[in-house]
This record gives C-alpha cells, sequence and structure tokens, in this order.
C-alpha cells in the first residue's frame, strides 16, 4: 500500500469521526440541560397567619424535579424578627410584618423558592354589633357586624363562615341568607378569637285568602202590623243557681337550662393541595367538631389538623394511603378516628396527645408505628399491635394508660421506653 493511499484512508477517518462528534455533542447538550433544569415547586407561594399560629412551608413532592427527591433542603427566613424557620420548614411568626421564606437545596444554593407569609398581630377581642340571634324565614337574609377592637390595627382581617351552608350561607361582609328550614351557626373569626350568631330558619308560610264578602239580602217588605193582644203577665223568674268559681290555670313550667339546644355539629373546612388528593390544612381549626375527608385523598400532610381542640370524630377515605407526621398532634377532642386498610405506617407524634382517645383499630397491613406515635394519649387503655408491624420507635405509647401490650415476634426493631411499663411481651 502506497503512502497515497494511507494517507487518504486516514483523512477518511478523520472526517467520519468528525461527523459523529458533531452529531452526539448537541444531544449531549441537551441532556445535560435537562439534568440541570431541577426546580423546587412549594404547596404554596404566598401564606398568611398571625402571631401565635406557626405554619409550615411545604415542597410539593409530585411537581419537584424527581432529580430532588433525596435531596437536603434548607430553609431560611428573609426576617428572622418577624418570623423564624426551621429545618422542616416550620415558620414560627414574631411580630406583624411580610417576611420571606427561601428554601434551597443544601450543596446547591441556586436551586431554590420561596413563599412570601404575612403575618398580622395576635387578635385578642372581637365585638359583635348585631344580636347573637336571629329567626328567619327561607329567602330572608340579614346583615352581620363585627369588628375587632383588640387590637385597634394589625390583626387578621374578619372572616365570615357558616356551620350549615345548605340552612344558611353567608358572604364575605356577613349578609346571611336564608336558604332552608333547619339550624345554623354563623362564625365571625379573626386570627384565634371568634364570635358567634346562631340563625333559626322557618319555611316560608303562604298567606291565606280572604273569603268573598256574602252579599246583604234585600230586606222583605213589612206586613201590616195585627191588632194589639193585651199582654200575658210575666211569670216571675225562679233564682238562677250560683256560678260555680273557675279553678285557676296552672303555670306553665319554665324550661330547666339543661333542656337548651345542644351546639350544632361544624364540618372542618379541609384545604387541599392543587390536585385535591392531600389534606394540607384545616381553615376552621379551633370550630370544628368533626371531619369527613373524601374519596380520592391519598395523603393527610404534616401537621394538617395540629392543635383542632374541638375536633371529636374523624372518617377517613379507604383511598388514604399516608398519614404524615404530626397530622393529628394534640387533637385534644378526639375520640373516633377510622384507618384504612391501605395505610401501612403510623408516623412520628401523628396521634400524640390526642388525650381523649380512649381506643382506635390499627389495620392489619401496618408495618411501622413511629416515635412518640400514641405518646400522651392518657385514656388511651388498649391497643392491638397487628403482626405485620417489624418497627416500633421509641415511646411510641408513653403516658398511656395502656397495661399490657402484646407485640408480635416479627418486630424488628424496637425504640427505647415505647411503654411507660414493663409488661410488653412478645407473642
Amino acid at each position: 500500500m502506497n503512502k497515497f493511499k494511507v494517507h487518504k484512508i486516514i483523512v477518511t477517518i478523520i472526517l467520519i469521526f468528525s461527523i459523529i462528534v458533531i452529531n452526539i455533542l448537541p444531544s449531549c447538550n441537551v441532556a445535560y440541560a435537562k439534568t440541570t433544569a431541577n426546580k423546587i415547586v412549594l404547596e404554596k407561594s404566598k401564606l398568611e397567619t398571625y402571631v401565635g399560629k406557626k405554619v409550615n412551608v411545604k415542597i410539593n413532592k409530585t411537581k419537584t424535579s424527581k432529580a430532588l427527591k433525596n435531596a437536603k433542603y434548607v430553609y431560611t427566613s428573609s426576617n428572622k424578627k418577624i418570623a423564624t424557620v426551621n429545618a422542616k420548614g416550620v415558620v414560627t411568626p414574631i411580630k406583624k410584618g411580610n417576611v420571606t421564606i427561601t428554601v434551597a437545596i443544601k450543596n446547591n444554593k441556586k436551586v431554590k423558592a420561596s413563599c412570601k407569609i404575612k403575618v398580622y398581630s395576635a387578635t385578642k377581642q372581637i365585638k359583635l354589633s348585631s344580636k347573637k340571634s336571629y329567626t328567619l324565614t327561607v329567602g330572608d337574609n340579614v346583615k352581620l357586624t363585627a369588628k375587632v377592637v383588640n387590637p385597634k390595627s394589625g390583626a387578621m382581617p374578619i372572616s365570615w363562615s357558616s356551620s350549615n351552608k345548605n340552612v344558611a350561607s353567608v358572604d364575605s361582609k356577613g349578609k346571611v341568607m336564608a336558604v332552608r328550614k333547619g339550624t345554623a351557626t354563623i362564625i365571625a373569626r379573626s386570627g384565634a378569637k371568634n364570635v358567634t350568631v346562631k340563625i333559626k330558619v322557618n319555611e316560608k308560610t303562604e298567606p291565606k285568602s280572604e273569603p268573598e264578602p256574602t252579599p246583604t239580602p234585600e230586606p222583605t217588605p213589612t206586613p201590616p202590623e195585627p191588632t194589639p193582644t193585651p199582654p200575658e203577665p210575666t211569670p216571675t223568674p225562679e233564682p238562677m243557681p250560683p256560678t260555680p268559681t273557675p279553678e285557676p290555670t296552672p303555670t306553665p313550667e319554665e324550661p330547666s337550662d339543661s333542656e337548651e339546644t345542644e351546639e350544632p355539629e361544624i364540618a372542618a373546612i379541609l384545604v387541599y393541595n392543587e390536585d385535591g388528593t392531600k389534606v394540607i390544612d384545616v381553615e376552621n381549626q379551633y370550630e370544628a367538631t368533626y371531619a369527613v375527608v373524601p374519596e380520592g385523598v391519598t395523603c393527610i400532610g404534616e401537621m394538617a389538623f395540629l392543635f383542632s381542640p374541638e375536633l371529636r370524630n374523624v372518617t377517613l377515605p379507604q383511598s388514604l394511603e399516608t398519614i404524615e407526621e404530626s397530622a393529628f398532634f394534640s387533637c385534644s377532642s378526639l375520640t373516633g378516628i377510622n384507618l384504612p386498610s391501605k395505610l401501612t405506617s403510623i408516623e412520628r407524634s401523628t396521634f400524640e396527645n390526642c388525650m381523649s382517645l380512649s381506643s382506635i383499630t390499627l389495620p392489619e397491613g401496618l408495618t411501622k408505628i413511629d416515635v412518640r406515635a400514641f405518646a400522651a394519649c392518657n385514656s388511651l387503655t388498649d391497643i392491638n399491635v397487628p403482626d405485620a408491624v417489624e418497627f416500633i420507635g421509641a415511646e411510641a405509647f408513653a403516658e398511656t394508660a395502656i397495661k399490657k401490650l402484646k407485640i408480635s415476634s416479627n418486630v424488628k426493631e424496637i425504640g427505647y421506653g415505647i411503654v411507660n411499663f414493663r409488661r410488653a411481651f412478645c407473642r
């Protein structure tokens, strides 16, 4: 082979290699661009709260880039004098003002998202200018008025809600419309304070039609008068027997205080994420007495029902798969809740300090009971730990009234002090 042919072969190889490299490089750039276009998406970009109520800046794990699934996040506050934030995104308001909470990846601060939070002063007193109760007819309306008198400025604006919109609805300005027969409670709320107005609605009665007047008969002609006959002597009337004295009518008894109408049940007003599959908060957490989570919801978010003092019963859907940590923390009146069969874990402090919870049935497929899951449930006397459970966290049942706890031999790890006695045993 001569030198010319060798040279030609080398040039051809170089040209082919160059074409391959040119075609590959753009696709490499695109792939790189895609991997670097990571983004953090928050559940909400704006929040409102008041001094005394913590809020949680939550990451939307569905919409946040999958490449960041196991990333470590850092939370920072733009003004620590107004609000601080901890490593889990829990914001503690300090005083009135505006603050921005920023979430970033620990090893790449350029990948970040922010949430603007408006902090109001704590409301100390609301004054109701209208009456405390009204009786309306279907179709009637009445305007209610209330205002914050302490502090004089800086408090969260008054918001209005109804315990039963099917009976009486209320708009954002306090105008109540009677919808149908029944009772409802209208709530005016600012921060942690509220005032209530009871509304009773009656059916609309149709006006009775007036009877037509009877025609006046024409006068009958008077016949000629007969010759008067001398009157007979009037007989002396016999004396009438004395009229008996009527017995006094008994005075009706006044209703006792024990017969007062019971306070109406108030449904929890749930707040969802954008696709409606996750409960992230409760609007009326201080008034709600029960909650019904609809089918289709798969997750109860972290601290969603936190500090709901009047909440007594919760109905969860069979579609539910996850209850995040501290979801029902310190629901001190909670007595009844069903746990769906798809649930596999009770996370950290989920029911901690639910002091009225005396019994609960755990689903058979449960594998994990995390740290302090039922701690300080001091009315809880008995619980059945399913055989599928493999992990029980530290102090899971501490400060309860449980006297005996049976644990399956399938449990692989048990934390310290799971109960405040030493009578737990494996079965």
